[in-house]
């Protein structure tokens, strides 16, 4: 059984609250022919997460500055091949999902602060 994926934004310009008042979703292609950019992508997404949080206030570290440059480069190859629109799919934070019946992502962003 083949599943159907799309990212759904969950933070910056395409996603609620950012340019948009609903979070944006995008479907992939269904040969997943560009699954591998896309987990690039999503794998640097997060690597610039954990470096910003590692990072002493006040300073940019140099692999930072490395992650940054390459999202920037990730971003504009998923422009080049189709899957991003613009420049502002690129300052989105995105997660994967998988797509329901109905031709929506299937993810709840309600959320709740886990007891302990």
């Amino acid at each position: 059984m083949s599943f159907d994926y799309c990212l759904v934004a969950t933070g910056g310009d395409c996603a609620a609250g950012g340019l948009s008042k609903e979070n944006t979703f995008i479907v992939l292609p269904k040969d997943k022919s560009f699954f591998t950019i896309v987990k690039s992508y999503l794998r640097n997404q997060l690597e610039q997460d954990f470096e910003s949080g590692e990072m002493p206030i006040g300073t940019i570290s140099e692999k930072f500055c490395k992650l940054r440059d390459e999202h920037h480069d990730l971003g504009n190859a998923l422009i080049d091949c189709g899957i991003f629109e613009h420049k502002w799919h690129k300052r989105t934070d995105w997660i994967l999902a998988e797509l329901g019946d109905d031709g929506a992502p299937l993810v709840s962003f309600k959320a709740i602060q886990a007891e302990g």
